[in-house]
């Protein structure tokens, strides 16, 4: 069987777009996995430091201090009861 340098091309363009197809889907799948890999790791990160904002918070009102909060600015201010009067 004879092949021309036609059929040779058609070949080396169908060879080059599979293995050019292969490559993208497998550095998806690796970007996908590390993506994944890195949510979890901020999550974890994200449930300590809650858990020690939580902490802070309820010792500073053990203190007598209370911690407002909006947006990035705290502040921590001497509790006032006529601004956060008891829940019933």
């Amino acid at each position: 069987m004879r092949f021309s340098i036609r059929d040779m091309l058609w070949l080396t363009l169908v060879v080059g777009l599979a293995v050019g197809w292969w490559v993208d889907r497998r550095g998806l799948a690796r970007d996908r996995n590390k993506s994944a890999a890195m949510y979890r790791f901020e999550r974890a990160k994200a449930e300590e430091w809650e858990t020690h904002a939580t902490r802070l918070q309820g010792a500073l009102e053990r203190s007598g201090l209370v911690l407002n909060h909006k947006g990035w600015v705290v502040r921590v201010q001497p509790f006032d009861p006529a601004l956060y009067p008891p829940l019933e």
